[in-house]
């Protein structure tokens, strides 16, 4: 059983949701068809449990296991996707806790434990909750790991990572969760302003840097390159008017379109919670 800490990184599961305005996404004014804040919130105690069996036996699989916790918990309370992304991205900052003093070496550590501990039950894990909350944008892959729904599984968790590491979910488990360290680094240094404006500037941030590579999955790398000059601009527009009153412009663009930047959200909801895990004194900044 290792020590996983006080948890407090997963306050960010509560942080990002409500906050506004976002573009395309779910805040506490506005909502989804298909979920809304309360769904998000509901959602922390079964990422809480999928830490907390993450962290328990042995290194090998522990991603696995901390999804199927996730999965049987969650869908009691949602039949949809709220924050997959974010719980595969929380799973190995949690196991990592007990021997990361800092930031720094928390996004290290995680990285590396998701390659040495990999296994087939984790790869199948995977597939099993995107087939279960019906990730239905992910179509149809052909390459070196089967489809998601084919009834077949990757030989484990990393070469699925591997075979879509242009999205930013994946990449971040694989290369020290760089973006999630700068959106935590953007906000820590914006902090003084409040955490709601430190998240919604490090949304806009990385928009405007990165795009969102979940749009790209769902309306394609066109949508994907339009999103990006919108939110290359609205950062121009952040410089006269603020970021709140940019992001109220990108969502009037991209919510009717229905486009959510889910993969970025899913970052910054992480770094969220390690912000506050910094505040409280859980992790050292560094």
């Amino acid at each position: 059983m290792v020590h996983c800490g006080g948890y407090s990184i997963l306050w960010g599961l509560v942080l990002e949701p409500l906050a506004h305005p976002k573009p395309g996404g779910v805040t506490r004014c506005k909502s989804h068809p298909d979920k809304d804040v309360y769904d998000f919130v509901m959602g922390v105690y079964p990422a809480l449990k999928a830490c907390m069996a993450a962290c328990s036996g042995e290194c090998r699989g522990f991603i696995g296991r901390g999804l199927n916790s996730y999965i049987k918990s969650v869908t009691r309370v949602s039949k949809t996707n709220i924050q997959l992304g974010s719980v595969l991205l929380l799973l190995p900052l949690c196991r990592a806790l007990h021997d990361s003093s800092t930031p720094g070496d928390l996004f290290s550590n995680a990285s590396k434990l998701v390659v040495a501990c990999d296994s087939f039950e984790s790869g199948k894990a995977y597939y099993d909750a995107l087939s279960l909350l019906g990730a239905s944008h992910l179509g149809r892959y052909e390459g070196a790991v089967p489809s998601v729904g084919s009834g077949e599984y990757p030989p484990g968790l990393v070469p699925a990572l591997e075979a879509s590491r242009w999205d930013h979910v994946h990449n971040e488990l694989l290369s020290g969760y760089p973006l999630t360290a700068e959106a935590y680094k953007i906000m820590l240094d914006r902090i003084d302003d409040g955490i709601e404006e430190a998240i919604l500037a490090a949304i806009l941030e990385l928009l405007a840097s990165h795009g969102d590579t979940l749009i790209a999955r769902k309306w394609g790398m066109s949508a994907y390159l339009k999103a990006l000059r919108e939110a290359r601009y609205a950062k121009e527009l952040s410089l006269r008017h603020g970021v709140r009153a940019s992001l109220e412009y990108l969502d009037n663009l991209w919510r009717r379109r229905g486009w959510n930047p889910g993969a970025v959200l899913d970052i910054v909801g992480v770094a969220s919670g390690i912000v506050y895990s910094v505040l409280i004194g859980e992790l050292v900044e560094g």
